[in-house]
């Protein structure tokens, strides 16, 4: 009886949304702070480690456009279960994992679960939420699943240091796996047709409606410069990308900090969320504003109107961060850096999303948005083969990282001032 009760269990479409998305990126946190000493001390060089990401990072944007028109064709929820399975399952390879071959083996398998899952549960939850008449949910559920998602970060982030300090860092591999196992089976019990494709017109229609939006996103960006522009700080931004992989590296050496990257990663992080939590009291404080005052016209909002600069803050806060970082020779001083970087990666994507589509019409702004993704996943991919040129040959030390990072922050810096003088003076 009682099991009968649980399977007969439905979960509002909020809630299987937020959880799903909570146990996924659980499984990323958790992997966060023994990823590179994991993959050192299997045999991988640095220099590896980066053809490993740049890798990923292909497979990634290779598969990003395809699998989302599987998610429209075959299914939302069917693309969520799929690309759960693969991320757990090249999880629980990455615990087996003992040499480059295998370690590639695991990270292509989880390009393709994270390619199956980007955008497909976020398109699965706007159409339940359609079918159910609370389209005007959709943000609420959005920023739930930001918070929930935070407070796993600092969680997951800190207990996998603490997993693979005193068991080993194949263990945590493990535990990544069956956070990804119980949202599988979470998808496979709650995930029905609730948020597929509500069809409107006929396959060939669809078609050529895409190829169509493909056209369309093209002609918008040729013809406006500040599309153009803001791709470029796109481009560029993926330089600050060296600190995700190798900061456990760096507090390895004389910072001391290599058995309490736990603690390094609960005062770092948090820093990340400074930017988006700012613009949100910001928004917040403008709407009660609006409210108040009877001509809305009189209340501008001012991050438009300085946008173009507030990106470069961002991307220059980075590029600050990580140079501040690698020059650094305390402790304090190398966390202060660290999190002066977090802020300007915490502040770019909440500054940069708005301002593209503020210049892009409604009806291709998922195209475009499929379009930008797959170039900045290519971005991604040439920074770390740079990163692997780099480090070929160079010692497997932390003092090998703040050199990188120095010569990756200036070279942020610098791109950030020639396209602070190329940026555009008209919308």
């Amino acid at each position: 009886m009682f099991l009968e009760k649980i399977s007969n269990r439905k979960m509002s479409v909020d809630i299987i949304f937020i959880t799903i998305n909570a146990l996924r990126m659980s499984g990323v946190y958790l992997i966060s702070t023994i990823f590179a000493p994991f993959q050192k001390s299997i045999g991988i060089p640095l220099y590896e480690m980066a053809i490993l990401e740049a890798l990923f990072w292909i497979v990634y944007a290779s598969m990003e456009i395809p699998t989302g028109i599987i998610a429209d064709k075959r299914g939302r929820a069917w693309s969520v279960k799929i690309g759960t399975a693969f991320f757990g399952l090249g999880m629980f390879v990455y615990s087996l994992a003992f040499n480059f071959w295998t370690a590639l083996t695991a990270e292509m398998l989880i390009a393709i679960g994270m390619a199956f899952n980007s955008g497909s549960s976020d398109a699965w939850i706007t159409d339940a939420l359609t079918r159910e008449g609370r389209l005007e949910a959709l943000g609420n559920v959005q920023a739930s699943s930001a918070k929930w998602n935070t407070f796993v970060a600092i969680v997951c982030g800190s207990g996998g240091a603490y997993i693979g300090k005193y068991t080993s860092y194949r263990m945590v591999w493990f535990v990544g796996g069956m956070a990804l196992v119980l949202g599988f089976i979470i998808a496979m019990w709650q995930m029905n047709g609730q948020g597929e494709v509500i069809k409107e017109q006929g396959d060939e229609e669809e078609l050529q409606v895409f190829w169509s939006t493909v056209r369309d996103s093209q002609k918008k960006w040729l013809s406006n410069r500040s599309l153009q522009w803001i791709t470029a700080v796109s481009l560029a931004f993926p330089l600050s990308f060296v600190f995700n992989h190798y900061w456990p590296i760096y507090f390895s050496g004389p910072k001391g900090m290599q058995d309490n990257l736990g603690i390094v990663w609960i005062i770092f992080f948090p820093a990340y969320m400074i930017g988006p939590w700012a613009l949100t009291r910001y928004h917040q404080a403008r709407s009660k504003n609006s409210e108040k005052n009877s001509s809305p016209r009189g209340c501008e909002d001012m991050t438009i109107k300085y946008e173009k600069f507030l990106v470069l803050l961002a991307v220059i806060l980075s590029g600050t961060g990580l140079v501040g970082a690698g020059f650094s020779q305390s402790l304090p001083l190398g966390l202060i850096f660290c999190m002066v970087h977090e802020i300007g990666r915490g502040l770019f994507r909440p500054i940069a999303i708005p301002f593209v589509h503020h210049r892009i019409n409604s009806k291709y702004r998922a195209t475009y948005d499929s379009l930008q993704s797959m170039i900045n996943s290519v971005a991604v991919a040439v920074v770390y083969l740079i990163c692997s040129a780099v480090l070929k040959g160079q010692s497997q030390t932390a003092e090998t990282v703040g050199r990188l990072w120095i010569n990756m922050g200036a070279a942020l810096i610098l791109l950030t001032l020639l396209l602070f003088l190329l940026r555009p003076r008209k919308s």
